[in-house]
């Protein structure tokens, strides 16, 4: 899927830039470091893939009475929260996914 492909793409991107910014002494404490900031600063990327991807799925009517498309769902996203709405969920994320890695 678009949210899966561009998570890790983002991840494997940014890892080597992260890791090379940590010192280089701090071994385990490092990799881990550089590998939850990477998770982290994906997350904050794709959230709002994944706002308008879970509003789409969640059966809201668009306009004309169907199912949300994803344009106008971008579209209501950002007129009800302005870009503050493609931040929904995100302090639930970032902490799980920075453990995760």
């Amino acid at each position: 899927s678009l949210r899966q492909a561009s998570s890790v793409g983002v991840r494997m991107a940014l890892y080597p830039f992260v890791k090379a910014a940590l010192p280089e002494n701090g071994g385990t404490l490092t990799n881990m470091a550089a590998g939850g900031t990477v998770g982290a600063l994906s997350v904050i990327l794709n959230n709002p893939i994944d706002v308008v991807k879970s509003i789409t799925q969640s059966g809201k009517q668009g306009a004309n009475g169907g199912k949300i498309g994803l344009a106008e769902c971008t579209t209501l996203v950002y007129t009800e929260s302005g870009l503050a709405g493609f931040g929904r969920g995100l302090s639930a994320r970032i902490p799980r996914v920075f453990c995760g890695q």
